[in-house]
């Protein structure tokens, strides 16, 4: 995160609260993935990024005018990308497909749940406006590793 979002307060908790509002809509409609991903957390050395409680997630994405071609990506297999997309600010379509070959419309407000490590892309619009945001758990930050605990155990002891 730059200096300018370090220092805002008040950017920070919106955002956090977003991504914690991800979450517990994952709680929600999937609550073997949400509490598979709180798990995961807990038996790793990664602390994440927010209180555990709150957001469990290891990374966490924003996007405007996002397009992606079909990719994978790092997640840890068996957990969800939880994802949420406002509509687009002008007549220009979203589009988002999946590795079985679905097209969804994403032109209006959208919660999509995606497994990370099937392909999946957007498909590149344009300048549409639109805004995405996502959730995930990433691989290489909850592997336990003695070079993941040497890391982690530097990273916290030296703030």
């Amino acid at each position: 995160m730059k200096k300018q979002g370090q220092e805002n307060k008040e950017w920070r908790y919106k955002k956090e609260r977003l991504y914690s509002i991800l979450y517990h809509l994952e709680k929600r409609y999937l609550p073997e993935y949400a509490n598979y991903r709180l798990e995961l957390l807990n038996n790793s050395y990664s602390k994440g990024i927010m209180p555990k409680d709150l957001n469990p997630a290891t990374c966490m994405g924003a996007s405007k005018n996002f397009s992606s071609s079909f990719h994978k990506d790092s997640s840890v297999k068996g957990t969800m990308e939880t994802i949420i997309w406002t509509g687009a600010k002008n007549n220009k379509k979203q589009i988002f497909v999946n590795g079985a070959g679905y097209y969804f419309n994403i032109n209006k407000n959208s919660l999509i749940f995606q497994v990370g490590t099937d392909y999946h892309g957007t498909a590149n619009t344009g300048d549409h406006g639109g805004y995405g945001f996502v959730n995930l758990s990433k691989k290489n930050l909850l592997l336990n590793t003695e070079h993941q605990q040497k890391l982690y155990n530097n990273l916290y002891n030296n703030q």
